[in-house]
């Protein structure tokens, strides 16, 4: 963001001489003095300046930084024209303590805007390649279909009671439900996605998971 980025070089060769990091524009005309002009040479530190964009991200208003993600995206080739204004405040809302450049974000929900998505092998070998989550999947591809009111707190509901059906702890429907809806074993809230990816695209990907990437012990059928 423009100003982390100045905040980030104003400090690359002075400092206002005292731990401060985050610092405005305005601060910076008012405490800069040559005196505190770094004679050393300035080291571009890539990790830093992302702690420090996310630290102003944190701190921007979700209105102008949703407008700030959209803007992003359509630079970046995602087709926006049918995205809500709400949808993607929501989304952003959703990740705001999560990402700490666009690109960041871009790589984190690319599943919400793709069809088909890529899966994470390690995650898909680590969760689903047991025959066990393929059953429990099933079980979930059900109750998700039955699921009117499709948002947060219905799916949390019928979920959790799915679970004292089957007699399991939540973490073993959340982590092959995880995989099975973004492709990766890291997430935000897995009700919260599931509300924003809609009814029709987490069942096509339940399905898709149990026919192809589970192993189940009698054939499936939806």
């Amino acid at each position: 963001m423009p100003h982390a980025l100045v905040n980030f070089l104003a400090l690359l060769g002075w400092s206002p001489g005292n731990d401060q990091e985050i610092i405005s524009i305005q601060e910076m005309i008012e405490k800069f003095t040559l005196k505190r002009a770094n004679k050393t040479s300035a080291q571009f530190n890539n990790i830093k300046l992302d702690w420090m964009n996310g630290q102003y991200i944190k701190n921007t208003p979700v209105e102008q930084l949703t407008q700030e993600v959209k803007g992003f995206f359509e630079k970046s080739g995602i087709d926006m024209t049918k995205i809500t204004a709400a949808w993607l405040t929501n989304l952003v809302i959703l990740y705001h303590e999560r990402f700490k450049n666009f690109l960041d974000l871009q790589n984190q929900t690319r599943f919400f805007f793709a069809d088909a998505i890529e899966y994470d092998q390690a995650a898909v070998g680590k969760f689903l390649k047991k025959e066990v989550a393929g059953e429990l999947l099933k079980e979930v591809y059900t109750a998700v279909s039955q699921v009117d009111n499709f948002d947060k707190k219905t799916l949390e509901d019928s979920l959790r009671a799915l679970t004292e059906k089957l007699g399991v702890g939540f973490s073993k429907l959340a982590q092959p439900m995880r995989v099975a809806i973004t492709g990766k074993s890291v997430s935000a809230g897995i009700f919260e996605t599931m509300e924003l990816l809609g009814k029709e695209k987490t069942l096509s990907r339940l399905s898709y998971t149990v026919k192809n990437l589970c192993e189940t012990s009698e054939a499936v059928r939806f």
